[in-house]
């Protein structure tokens, strides 16, 4: 199992991290677009056709993209504060019990964000016509799917890896936080 869990955990990150590189290049892309809209505009130009539309359709496929890495660093608002009352042993078994139904919930959201994404693809779905909106969803398809596997990847650590043999020990000498440890 140990094998497979290290093959997981660097799959999950490097994956993580990629996409996490296209959505900081999309931010890019997005704010030179509007910064030469604002140009344009300013210059009696016009402005860039449709900068609103793929702004939109950009803005999600942004936010979808990085929530894996986002997962991998622990950097999503959470409950910190609140199992870090708890004795570490507790924690654990905490995280656990709320990683299983979060894993399952966010399986469900991959199914379905998924099935939106084909159906969109097979019809080159558009925004009024002019702004493809398939890319959009099939990038947060691939999201959704980057943050399963990172929490499933999370999961098996607490289950199986290294933070496993440490369940029954009682609270860091450091004061490390559960996240520390996985």
């Amino acid at each position: 199992m140990t094998r497979v869990l290290q093959f997981l955990r660097a799959t999950s990150r490097y994956l993580a991290v990629s996409v996490a590189v296209l959505s900081g290049l999309g931010v890019v892309v997005l704010v030179v677009m509007t910064l030469l809209n604002i140009l344009l505009r300013n210059s009696g130009e016009g402005g860039v056709p449709d900068v609103v539309g793929w702004g939109e359709v950009g803005v999600a496929a942004i936010a979808y993209l990085g929530l894996a890495y986002a997962q991998h660093l622990d950097s999503h608002v959470s409950t910190v504060v609140v199992v870090r009352m708890l004795p570490r042993r507790l924690q654990r078994y905490v995280k656990v019990f709320w990683m299983v139904p979060v894993c399952l919930l966010v399986l469900w959201m991959g199914v379905e964000t998924a099935r939106e994404a084909i159906d969109s693809i097979s019809v080159r779905e558009a925004r009024m016509g002019a702004v493809p909106i398939w890319p959009a969803k099939a990038a947060i398809a691939v999201g959704v799917w980057l943050l399963f596997l990172e929490l499933l990847v999370q999961l098996l650590d607490l289950l199986f890896g290294p933070a496993r043999a440490n369940w029954s020990a009682a609270a860091e000498p450091d004061g490390s936080q559960l996240s520390d440890a996985v």
